[in-house]
């Protein structure tokens, strides 16, 4: 009979630990390497856009760094340099812009993938022409730019040809946010 018991707890012990495992399998990191590489993929859509006076006006994005979960907040941060090429009467006018926003990463489960909504401006630059400083129209259009981009692109998408995120796939997730990635994991 003790022979048993002890066959019983030992079974009820691989159980729980190999559950606790699988669910530890089955999670997933997405780090801010994973977000850049997407974004400036992506960023190529982007051209022809924005507007000004009336005119398209081509926009490059030259460098982007994305934070996640920066100061322990559960928002991604995406630091941006770029350059518009205005011209107007045969000339030219380069305008370069830095600028960093902030968002909130959600998961859409019929979408499998992350997209960032709800951005605001941290802080913008412009230098245009000897100008240096801000404008807060130009600041505005391409922050609506960049919330219609980011509402259409996810951030992240998951892979069905990984096996873990193919398996994320196939049931309900959870996603927090820790500094420096975004965990997915199996929800409840």
């Amino acid at each position: 009979m003790r022979y048993v018991q002890w066959m019983f707890f030992a079974l009820v012990l691989v159980l729980t630990t190999g559950c606790s495992q699988m669910t530890q399998l089955a999670s997933y990191r997405v780090n801010e390497a994973d977000l850049e590489q997407l974004l400036l993929r992506q960023s190529e859509n982007l051209t022809d856009r924005v507007t000004i006076m009336g005119m398209r006006v081509p926009l490059k994005v030259e460098q982007l760094q994305a934070k996640i979960g920066p100061d322990g907040s559960d928002l991604v941060e995406l630091t941006t340099a770029l350059k518009l090429e205005l011209s107007l009467l045969g000339f030219e006018y380069p305008i370069a812009m830095q600028m960093t926003v902030s968002g909130a990463p959600i998961y859409d489960g019929t979408e499998k993938a992350i997209f960032v909504r709800r951005l605001e401006i941290k802080d913008s630059s412009i230098d245009a022409g000897g100008y240096r400083g801000s404008l807060n129209a130009l600041d505005q259009q391409v922050l609506d730019l960049l919330d219609d981009f980011l509402a259409e692109q996810p951030v992240y998408r998951l892979n069905p040809d990984e096996p873990i995120q193919r398996a994320l796939m196939q049931i309900p997730v959870n996603m927090t946010v820790q500094e420096g990635f975004i965990r997915l994991s199996p929800g409840r």
